[in-house]
């Protein structure tokens, strides 16, 4: 071993280290691979060498057998190997290195600009055989999601003597063949469910969740949606929740607890909010699924609030009892228990399995009770009230009655 030089911070240039990126095998967390151009100032022509990855992966990846559990998670660590050049000859040394991880290339002998993303990682007494070194690196799952990154490498030779040399330029980390495949779409790893997040690099699923899954969508834009000051990345807060795509979408309760609102989902659209246990919205705007297995379809400004509560569709409607449904129309209510509205508008279904089938500002207030048509309201237990289109309003104050109001008969 050469101890006799040794690498000093001041030294980079003088010595004209050369640096070369060698593709030694896919990073682990849909990361970019460990590869990267020849670094350094080296006036020879760069040496360029390549260490085969070992095995092949398949798109489809490996499928666990049945009924066998997750051992262990795969981790988010990965394999570095260079070649370290003194005076166009290779080391032969046991040396120190210092890893950083930028999202700029930077400039300048050290590289200065860019933000660090992440801590630097310091691996000592590392062997350097005929130039090469490897080394195991892992800055997190959270370190690559889809962005570029760079690293920068410092080196001092021999083990514990003197400073780092910072060397330049930083080397781009870029993909593997096989991770071009899914661009924009990373793992964080656990040991129970890796989540598995795509689209926008600002999607969130938060710390302590399991199982989830963000398609794509989400863009970097601060708010969404008119008058409304939600931020654009979809997010997941809760295990095993999942958003298909679209922007500003959450899926879960954000209270600390990844299991108080598990299994939500929002299909896609914008603005929409599943807060509850296995709580879905299919699409459209601003809806909000707050109750446990409550579903909206789409639209725009519904609420299913209740258990298992469900509206279809349609514009600012709300389905507040418990399994109450309502299929569409505008600015309707169904708040009792099983209750229900088909479609128009203005129409309440308050009572105990009470039905509005459609028309406009009709109410349903009686357990039991039917109201249709026009202005039609079914107070008690029991009534049934249908109105034609006359502007005014027909009541039932009475239990199990049934009203009619016809201004003209048929002719026939």
């Amino acid at each position: 071993m050469n101890r006799g030089r040794t690498i000093a911070a001041g030294a980079v240039t003088a010595l004209a280290i050369t640096l070369t990126l060698l593709l030694v095998a896919s990073v682990v967390a849909a990361g970019p691979s460990a590869q990267g151009p020849p670094g350094g100032h080296q006036e020879d022509k760069p040496l360029l060498s390549l260490v085969p990855a070992g095995g092949s992966v398949g798109a489809q990846g490996v499928k666990p057998r049945e009924g066998v559990a997750i051992r262990s998670a795969l981790g988010t660590a990965f394999t570095y190997q260079g070649r370290l050049m003194r005076d166009g000859g290779p080391i032969n040394d046991i040396c120190d290195f210092r890893f950083s991880l930028w999202d700029a290339v930077g400039s300048g002998s050290p590289p200065s600009g860019g933000t660090q993303i992440g801590s630097p990682q310091t691996k000592t007494g590392v062997p350097v055989t005929e130039g090469l070194f490897t080394v195991q690196l892992n800055f997190d799952s959270g370190a690559f999601q889809g962005d570029a990154r760079w690293l920068q490498v410092a080196v001092r030779c021999p083990t514990g003597v003197g400073g780092y040399a910072t060397l330049s330029p930083r080397q781009p980390l870029t993909p593997a063949p096989y991770a071009l495949a899914l661009p924009g779409l990373w793992t964080r790893q656990n040991g129970t469910s890796p989540n598995l997040i795509g689209g926008y690099s600002g999607n969130i699923v938060v710390g302590g969740v399991v199982g989830a899954a963000i398609g794509g969508g989400g863009t970097a834009e601060a708010s969404c949606g008119f008058s409304h000051n939600e931020p654009c990345a979809n997010r997941v807060f809760d295990s095993y929740g999942a958003i298909g795509g679209g922007k500003g979408n959450l899926a879960g309760s954000d209270d600390g607890d990844a299991m108080t609102a598990a299994y939500a989902t929002v299909g896609g659209g914008l603005n929409n909010t599943a807060s509850s246990w296995a709580a879905t919205i299919g699409g459209g705007e601003l809806n909000t699924a707050s109750g446990d297995s409550a579903t909206v379809g789409g639209g725009v400004i519904n609420i299913a609030s209740g258990y298992n509560a469900t509206v279809g569709g349609g514009y600012s409607n709300e389905a507040i009892g418990y399994m109450a449904t309502i299929a569409g129309g505008s600015d309707n209510t169904a708040d009792g228990n099983l209750a229900a509205v088909g479609g128009g508008a203005n129409n309440t279904a308050s009572g105990d399995y009470a039905t509005v089938p459609g028309g406009s500002d009709n109410v349903a207030q009686g357990d039991y009770s039917f109201a249709a048509g026009r202005k039609a309201r079914a107070y008690n237990r029991g009534c049934f009230v249908l109105a034609d289109a006359t502007d005014a309003y027909e009541d039932c104050i009475k239990d199990n009655r049934l009203i009619f109001r016809v201004r003209r008969k048929i002719n026939r």
